[in-house]
């Protein structure tokens, strides 16, 4: 389940616009598959998305399928560490989530194969 009480302020405090609708100037989908320790981690429903709140991030997900959409009102670039923050889950050179590099592990990530 996504984490959605600290939404709005993680969207303010990464300059991310909160929406009441989608935009429509950008209109994208893209796919994420995640892999943690060579298991799949299920990228949640409704990142991105407060229903108590009625608003929503221009980066954000409907089911578990790991289907990003960008649905902005301004045509900007976004990131995949835009979508990790939107989501609250640590993404940076060292970290995914928990999973961190050091201790004998190796962390890799990779984009478009």
């Amino acid at each position: 389940m996504a984490e959605t009480t600290q939404l709005r302020a993680r969207l303010g405090a990464i300059g991310i616009q909160v929406l009441t609708a989608g935009g429509e100037a950008l209109h994208i989908h893209e796919h994420l598959d995640l892999y943690v320790d060579g298991r799949a981690v299920t990228v949640p429903a409704d990142v991105g998305i407060s229903l108590a709140g009625g608003f929503l991030s221009p980066l954000h997900t409907h089911d578990p399928r790991g289907i990003i959409h960008v649905e902005s009102p301004l045509v900007r670039d976004f990131t995949l560490s835009d979508f990790f923050d939107v989501w609250g889950v640590r993404f940076d050179a060292h970290c995914v989530g928990g999973v961190c590099d050091g201790n004998g592990r190796l962390l890799s990530v990779f984009v478009n194969g």
